[in-house]
C-alpha cells in the first residue's frame, strides 16, 4: 500500500484491511520464505497511546490534622482509539484485518476525602 499502511482506518471502518493481502503468498512445505522473522518489511501494528491525567488538591480545614482532599482523574484524555491486533493467519478471511478495539472511551472519576 505504498508505505501508508493503515491510513484511513477509523472506528467505523475497522474491518478495512490494514495490509495488502495480495502482497503475500504461501510457501511450499518445508521451504523458508523470504520475509524476516521480526517486523517484516518494517510492518508494525497500529500505533497505541493513551494519556491519563490526575489533579489533586488538599485543603486544611482550620483544625489540626483535619484535611479535605479533592481529586479528579481523566482516563484516555484524547479519546484515541487503540485497535486490537491484526489477523496473522495466512489464508483466513481476517488476514491483515484489524477486527477489534483494545481500549475504552474517555472516562472521568471524581473523589473527595475527609481526613481527621
Amino acid at each position: 500500500m505504498n508505505g501508508s499502511w493503515g491510513s484511513g482506518i477509523t472506528s467505523t471502518n475497522v474491518t478495512k484491511p490494514f495490509i495488502d493481502k495480495t502482497a503475500f503468498v504461501q510457501t511450499s512445505s518445508y521451504v523458508f520464505g523470504n520475509a524476516p522473522r521480526t517486523a517484516p518489511y518494517n510492518l508494525y501494528g497500529p500505533g497505541n497511546y493513551e494519556w491519563d491525567i490526575s489533579l489533586r488538591r488538599t485543603f486544611g480545614l482550620g483544625f489540626e490534622g483535619v484535611h479535605l482532599t479533592l481529586q479528579g482523574d481523566l482516563y484516555n484524555v484524547t479519546n484515541h482509539t487503540e485497535f486490537g491486533g491484526i489477523g496473522t493467519t495466512f489464508g483466513s478471511s481476517s488476514f491483515g484485518t484489524v477486527s477489534s478495539q483494545a481500549n475504552s472511551s474517555r472516562d472521568a472519576q471524581l473523589m473527595a476525602r475527609f481526613e481527621f
